[in-house]
């Protein structure tokens, strides 16, 4: 089973977006913030990762650079 890493700050888009994927057949791991993102990043391996390019500690361009 293919692992998608979501990393997004606002809980009610998370929900929907993880219950889409979910169905579609994918394992979703979900972090809140950029840190979060890049340590469950380092931990995980995930096949993809789906990122909010707003978060409250970094933004996603500065994810993508570490």
């Amino acid at each position: 089973m293919k692992r998608i890493l979501l990393i997004e700050d606002d809980p009610e888009v998370a929900r929907l977006v993880e219950a889409e994927l979910k169905e579609a057949g994918f394992q979703v791991d979900w972090a809140k913030t950029g840190m979060e993102g890049l340590i469950r990043h380092r931990e995980g391996k995930p096949d993809l990762v789906v990122l909010d390019l707003g978060l409250p500690d970094m933004s996603g361009f500065d994810f993508i650079n570490r």
